[in-house]
């Protein structure tokens, strides 16, 4: 999508909120008839921008880097609270023809000096279809950074006033295991009528992990006309035969870590004869390689950032090839290493906070930006944090390196393969008491982005809520997990009705139903894995927590979205519901309550109000006339009956519901024979132009672009809930004609 750049004064920023809450359209951004455009702006990224977007096939995550870039204009300091960047993520299965919601991510910006840019990470865990290795599972990813205003849920055409929409394309994992039936499907081989398979059709069959492809069978694929040098595809092999590093066996390095002189390195042993048969001058190659450092023809690391909500540095690399990445998606492939060194600004110098992976593969098909893939090391910083009148940044380095992981002891360590990014993060404010729960999120709508006086999101949209509900927290410095499930830390989510003043709150009752997390982690040197469990409520009533972010000082795990709960709400429940959280030693039996959260508007959270509406809209669409002209004199007639193309068809609509969201006309089927394009007047409308409450109207259809055939006019509605952390709750109608010559 195009990026428009234009420059704004202080007002439209610093009126940001009062302005659109007044005229929606008023920066002429609103999808919606009934506001009168004020100044046109979008996609302004003068504030802030986001730069790169990547996804690590192995953890099924999206990663986004946005940059802060100015020290004010951000709706206070520290201690105010600041203000909102949001992140709505799609993927596109088809070539961006459709998008499909994912989700959204957000995190805290404030006024405050130094330097800029800072880097913001944010991460969001989807779940793309997987596809048998043999077939190369491109999609693509787009990010919508929006200030202050959250994008609209399923809007992929969303235009931000301030913030901007990155698209890229992405690879996702192969599958390793497979359905007897759907292996049949894929390679389309038909089996014949009477062929009894050996195992049920449903019993999944684990394939094994591939093994590294040796260096004979690498030799003799990329010298078959695939233009990679030998010191790439061998490089891994040659550094295993040597006791010093290829990119740091240098005795000197200039001012910016680059290496200025240096020896080849001294083999340990005879590399043996594989080289010898296959005619390959080591010699050679280490002179080559003595002269490779920092390349980044095969891949780059482009930004790196810190997600707040996770504690987890991040990175986005652009891998640029189509080969050169030791085999495609059915072997082994290769891995991109990425180390992590902070500096605190304390005078230790840089520490070492984790090196992390991601594999990668040769892709045939490799578009022509590349694809981007993404780094996720959780670090677990929230030790760091301070009180609000203090701020917390550091300079953070990351060293990507193909195929070698950098030393833990070199942060000046310079690549063979790969390259060096350095940028400064902020900690956010407010100094975390251990074992004390966080409340974050409800249904993707942060704590503090739910109108405690309402329950719902703030105007303009007002948002209740419905169907299961994720809750989403997390356990400052939680203790080791390596312990018995019996003396792990425990918590529990509770609820209880709020019904107008002056009635009193009712109990509170325990969330205690079964629910799947997904859990990612990183042990040792190992790839970062993802997989699920099922947690159940223990017999005290509790869950066990299930993160740590140093398992044993070797790695850490994360449970991603940071999901407590999945509260599952239905009708007849209506209303103000409370929830809450707290935490339990099983060990001593102390029990901790949630801690307050400071919100950008000054108020706080401790336990969190929801507005629960569990009724779906009442819709109906009508035909009941038609005229020779548009504004001719209108025949009654009903449904089901039978026109001449190029009359006009008149209607009526009604849609009614508590908190009316949108509602669409269209014309089924749309195709040859078909209606072509025509469409009914309105074609949609929206909430606020329609009330809240909805509406009765009026519509029309030109048939004259239309052929001869069977139709129906379809009225689809859906009200502002947000349903299970997505859409609203839904109704549909349909009323039917026929068009003649």
């Amino acid at each position: 999508m195009k990026k428009k750049q234009q420059q704004t004064g202080d007002f439209e920023r610093l009126n940001f909120k009062s302005l659109i809450l007044t005229n929606p359209n008023y920066f002429g951004t609103f999808k919606g008839a009934g506001f009168k455009l004020i100044k046109a702006m979008s996609t302004n990224t003068s504030y802030e921008e986001l730069m790169c977007l990547g996804f690590h096939p192995q953890l099924s995550q999206l990663e986004g880097v946005v940059y802060v870039k100015k020290n004010g204009g951000y709706s206070g300091g520290l201690c105010s609270g600041g203000s909102t960047e949001y992140v709505r993520f799609y993927l596109s299965f088809d070539g961006g023809a459709t998008w499909d919601d994912q989700g959204m991510a957000q995190f805290s910006a404030y006024d405050m000096p130094g330097t800029k840019p800072l880097e913001y990470g944010v991460s969001m865990p989807v779940n793309p279809r997987r596809r048998f290795c043999w077939t190369e599972n491109l999609i693509k990813a787009r990010a919508i950074l929006s200030w202050n205003e959250p994008p609209t849920a399923n809007d992929p055409g969303y235009t931000p006033v301030w913030g901007n929409v990155v698209d890229v394309d992405i690879q996702v994992a192969p599958r390793r295991f497979f359905f007897f039936d759907e292996l049949f499907e894929e390679t389309k081989i038909k089996l014949p009528d009477d062929f009894i398979l050996p195992v049920e059709k449903e019993f999944p069959i684990p394939i094994p992990e591939p093994e590294p492809i040796q260096i004979g069978e690498l030799h003799k694929m990329y010298k078959a006309g695939k233009d990679v040098p030998q010191h790439r595809y061998l490089y891994k092999a040659l550094q295993m035969q040597t006791n010093v590093s290829m990119a740091s066996h240098v005795s000197g390095k200039d001012g910016s870590g680059m290496p200025v002189t240096g020896d080849l390195p001294k083999l340990i042993h005879p590399v043996g004869n594989i080289f010898a048969e296959l005619k390959i001058d080591i010699g050679d190659l280490l002179d080559i390689l003595v002269q490779t450092d920092g390349n980044t023809d095969y891949e780059e690391l482009t930004c790196i950032g810190f997600d707040t909500t996770n504690e987890a540095l991040v990175g986005v690399i652009n891998l640029k090839k189509t080969s050169g990445y030791s085999g495609g998606l059915c072997s082994d492939g290769s891995r991109e290493y990425v180390a992590f060194w902070v500096d605190w600004g304390d005078g230790a110098g840089w520490t070492h906070e984790g090196t992390t992976s991601v594999r990668v593969h040769d892709i045939n098909n490799m578009p022509s930006k590349g694809l981007k893939y993404a780094v996720f090391e959780a670090v677990g910083l929230s030790g760091r944090r301070r009180r609000c009148s203090t701020a917390v940044t550091a300079k953070v380095r990351a060293i990507l390196s193909w195929q070698v992981a950098p030393p833990s002891n070199d942060p000046d360590y310079v690549p063979t393969w790969g390259n060096r990014e350095e940028t400064t993060i902020h900690i956010p404010p407010g100094a975390y008491e251990d074992y004390k729960p966080i409340l974050e999120s409800i249904s993707g709508v942060p704590v503090c982005g739910i109108d405690q006086s309402t329950g719902m999101t703030p105007l303009p949209w007002d948002q209740p809520f419905g169907g299961v509900l994720t809750i989403t927290g997390f356990i400052p410095n939680a203790p080791d997990i390596s312990t018995p499930d019996v003396d792990k830390l425990r918590y529990r989510v509770q609820i209880r009705e709020v019904p107008p003043l002056p009635a009193l709150p009712g109990p509170w009752q325990t969330v205690d139903n079964t629910f799947g997390i997904s859990v990612i982690e990183r042990i040792g040197a190992a790839l970062p894995t993802q997989y699920g469990i099922s947690q159940e409520i223990q017999p005290d009533g509790y869950y066990i927590y299930r993160e740590d972010m140093n398992v044993g000082g070797l790695g850490w795990r994360l449970v991603q979205n940071r999901v407590l709960a999945q509260w599952i709400t239905a009708a007849p429940m209506t209303g103000v519901y409370e929830i809450k959280v707290n935490a339990k030693d099983p060990t001593t039996g102390i029990l901790y309550a949630a801690q307050t959260l400071l919100c950008t508007d000054g108020t706080t959270r401790t336990t969190v109000k929801v507005k629960l509406d569990e009724i779906a809209p009442d819709c109906l669409v009508q035909i009941t006339g038609f005229s020779t002209t548009e504004n001719g004199p209108v025949t009654p007639i009903a449904g089901c009956a039978t026109l001449k193309a190029g009359h006009w068809i008149h209607g009526t609509y009604s849609v009614a519901d508590e908190h009316f969201g949108s509602m669409y006309l269209d014309i089924q089927p749309q195709g040859v024979p078909g209606a072509n394009g025509a469409t009914p007047d309105p074609a949609s409308k929206a909430y606020p132009i329609v009330p809240t409450l909805g509406e009765n109207g009026t519509w029309k259809l030109d048939t004259t672009p239309m052929s001869a055939c069977g139709y129906v006019i379809r009225l689809r509605v859906w009200d502002r809930t947000i349903v299970s952390s997505n859409g609203g709750w839904y109704c549909e109608d349909f009323e039917g004609f026929c068009l003649k010559t």
